[in-house]
């Protein structure tokens, strides 16, 4: 039994950007109007399931991702803007995945009753460290969008889980909802000591028992062996592909450079072969009888062009006058 919720708030000035996070926490690529960048994540088979959660208020064109990030950070307009809040919750591994799944969305469905969208995406829920991350949008929703943000408490009408007493009702929540699901397996399967978790720290709960320290994730990774056998897979992988673009590269420089060398054997052939020619012109027997005898040779063959014949005078008439 484990017991993690945390909260955050991700505002602007802080460097975040709503659609990178939902593309890192989704596994998918997304792209921002605003900012006309895409942002994609680096592991996608990580995300075991994700899913939208809508008010019934709410333009079903939200059920997109990047639409529904994208016009978050569109209707933020100051460069100091809360634009979503996050809770990240560790689940049971005593539960089968649709278990979990289904403690997340009942969790979720509190926010969603309040008018906000609830994004859930949940990871590693084949691992030792089944996750899931839920994102909030804050504002109200229109027809046409998002309108004001939603900071009171619709029951309440406390700050909106940003106060110490308000943020203990939702981890209360959680907890009740994990127990429940708990006594909803007891009554199927007989367990010696049922199984609850508490929202209350050990100090609050009165026992003397030291929390669990919580392994930072470079720890783990450094002393388990199956995490060290996929990095050094992965390493291998890597080495072998840039082998492979090394030779590839390699092969391409070599039929650059042979295209090369054939041009310029070409080149030198021709150059031979005008040289020779240049050299047997020279060889010839030259004239020596000048321009006119150079000329005479010529058109010694050629046929003689033949002249008209000359025109007769016709004869004069008797009385004495010409014809002309």
């Amino acid at each position: 039994m484990l017991y993690h919720l945390q909260h955050k708030n991700h505002t602007r000035k802080d460097g975040q950007n709503a659609v990178k996070m939902a593309a890192y926490r989704s596994g998918e690529k997304l792209y921002d109007d605003r900012t006309g960048r895409t942002y994609s994540s680096g592991d996608p088979e990580r995300v075991g399931h994700k899913e939208i959660l809508l008010p019934d208020s709410a333009p079903r064109r939200f059920l997109d991702r990047e639409t529904l990030w994208g016009e978050v950070e569109q209707a933020e307009k100051r460069k100091d803007s809360q634009l979503c809040r996050e809770f990240e919750i560790s689940l049971q591994q005593e539960f089968t995945k649709e278990q979990n799944i289904s403690a997340a969305r009942k969790f979720s469905q509190q926010f969603v009753d309040e008018g906000l969208i609830a994004d859930m995406c949940f990871h590693g829920l084949d691992t030792h460290n089944p996750h899931v991350h839920i994102l909030l949008t804050t504002r109200e929703l229109t027809p046409t969008g998002f309108g004001k943000k939603i900071r009171k408490h619709s029951n309440n009408g406390k700050d909106w889980y940003n106060k110490k007493d308000e943020m203990e009702y939702w981890r209360e929540s959680w907890a009740t909802i994990v127990n429940q699901q708990f006594e909803a397996i007891e009554q199927f399967e007989e367990v010696a000591v049922p199984k609850r978790v508490d929202h209350r720290s050990y100090e609050r709960q009165g026992l003397d028992i030291q929390p669990t320290r919580r392994i930072p994730a470079e720890e783990y990774r450094a002393n388990n062996p199956e995490v060290q056998a996929v990095k050094q897979q992965r390493k291998f992988n890597k080495m072998y592909l840039l082998q492979r673009v090394a030779v590839l590269i390699a092969k391409r420089a070599y039929e650059k450079t042979k295209q090369k060398v054939q041009q310029i054997l070409l080149d030198r052939k021709l150059v031979a072969e005008s040289k020779q020619e240049f050299k047997a012109s020279q060889q010839q027997p030259k004239y020596r009888g000048g321009l006119n005898q150079l000329i005479a040779d010529k058109t010694r063959d050629e046929p003689k062009p033949q002249r008209a014949p000359p025109r007769r005078k016709p004869p004069d008439d008797d009385l004495g006058y010409s014809m002309s």
